[in-house]
């Protein structure tokens, strides 16, 4: 009957020597892979698209609520507002009418 006990370093080296018995499905992965020296480069690219992101749409809030504000107390400005908002809602519409799947969607 064997009973387990902590083996010593020198225990080890007199009984294997410099080779010490290694089972072969045992797998050591590599530390870092390949692919992870990308991952900090690629959380610097996603941030700063986030915050190009976010900086663009409040700009543009502020700048639509700002013409908005404009256009309830100035009659050339609300006629100005009307036909940019006619300039742009029909290029969209005709790209509505060309997807098929708008079609579907009707």
């Amino acid at each position: 009957m064997t009973t387990e006990r902590d083996v010593t370093a020198g225990e080890l080296d007199s009984a294997y020597g410099d080779k010490l018995p290694v089972e072969d499905s045992v797998h050591v992965p590599e530390p870092i892979g390949p692919g992870m020296t990308d991952v900090p480069g690629l959380a610097r690219l996603a941030a700063s698209t986030w915050l190009h992101g976010t900086e663009w749409g409040l700009m543009t809030s502020a700048k639509v609520a700002g013409r908005l504000a404009r256009a309830t107390t100035d009659r050339e400005e609300a006629q100005s507002l009307v036909k940019d908002v006619g300039k742009t809602a029909h290029p969209v519409s005709d790209v509505t009418r060309a997807c098929p799947q708008a079609r579907r969607c009707r």
